[in-house]
């Protein structure tokens, strides 16, 4: 939602006939941005306010290609999203991402990945590749260029777009998000037609993926070094 102000805001003055339409041009702004306006009025009646709309800046493209990987676009929001996991082994300027070996995982202070029971070359990498922290917030991007790890807001975000924000009071809430959230995964971010495949655990009811997010659960490695609870959850990261 959003609370109309006249302050602040790119005013546009003219003189309308009751049945005219009128058309201004704004430059300057950002792809994804949402822009909210409004149309109002003065008269000798004083001022009235027109409904509050808004747009999308710019459009989302259809797939991305990076490092050798094709990921599918989705448009969340205004956002434009991947719509699988990250499977990249460089940064952005090319750089070789460390292959992680799971047991230095508690004193590995670089980043660093590894695929699921080392097993990149399996069903595994339907799911995308484990990163640790230091990955995700290396200086030299692990994103394509232009795109970024999400932050919490927009993660958020994306969530409410595909109908979170009813399920709970408070959907900005930093808390842990349990049985709702776990209800509103397994409805909108799974893939559409993997029930009864081994890429979700059995049983995997009410698949729709309305939200053409192909979130999939990769599982993670723990601090003694194991692989676990793959076909069940996937951890995301957020940039706070």
């Amino acid at each position: 939602s959003y609370n109309a102000d006249l302050t602040d805001s790119l005013v546009v003055s003219g003189v309308l006939a009751s049945d005219s339409t009128t058309s201004i041009t704004v430059s300057g702004l950002l792809t994804s941005e949402t822009v909210y306006y409004a149309v109002y009025a003065v008269n000798l009646g004083g001022t009235s306010l027109g409904e509050i709309r808004n747009f999308c800046v710019g459009e989302c493209p259809a797939s991305l290609d990076y490092h050798g990987v094709t990921y599918s676009v989705v448009r969340q929001g205004c956002d434009c999203w991947m719509g699988e996991n990250l499977a990249t082994t460089q940064y952005r300027d090319g750089t070789d991402i460390a292959l992680l070996i799971p047991s230095n995982l508690a004193t590995t202070d670089s980043g660093a990945y590894v695929a699921y029971d080392n097993d990149a070359a399996s069903l595994y990498a339907a799911e995308g590749l484990l990163y640790n922290v230091e990955a995700m917030t290396d200086e030299r991007g692990i994103c394509p260029t232009g795109w970024h790890v999400p932050n919490n807001t927009e993660w958020i975000d994306m969530e409410i777009a595909n109908g979170y924000e009813n399920l709970i009071t408070d959907p900005y809430t930093t808390e842990y998000r349990h049985n709702a959230y776990t209800s509103f995964y397994l409805h909108h971010l799974q893939m559409e037609g993997i029930q009864g495949t081994n890429l979700w655990y059995d049983p995997n009811f009410e698949v729709f993926n309305s939200s053409q997010m192909g979130f999939l659960p990769g599982g993670y490695l723990n601090s003694s070094g194991n692989f676990v609870s793959r076909l069940q959850l996937g951890n995301y990261l957020v940039d706070s």
